[in-house]
């Protein structure tokens, strides 16, 4: 398997993930709202808040980090023990 396969697979998988967790919060409102004792639509703000911090993080993140020289997984394992 290529490198570039695998990124691509990562990423896939990572934008399978944000976006199946916003739906899966959405289908459960009703229950949110009565367990936090609030509305539906008090509770369904808190799924927009999560989206809107989810598109205006993203490019924030992606801009911070370009100039970072690029690492791979392993180099960045590495260096998260050596600083623990």
């Amino acid at each position: 398997m290529s490198k570039s396969f695998a990124s691509l697979a990562a990423l896939c998988a990572s934008v399978f993930v944000v976006g199946t967790s916003e739906y899966l919060v959405a289908g459960m409102l009703p229950e949110v709202g009565a367990d936090l004792q609030v509305s539906q639509g008090t509770a369904g703000q808190a799924v927009t808040a999560y989206a809107l911090g989810v598109v205006i993080g993203g490019p924030v993140v992606t801009m911070a980090t370009a100039r970072l020289p690029p690492q791979g997984p392993g180099d960045r394992a590495d260096a998260a023990v050596r600083r623990g």
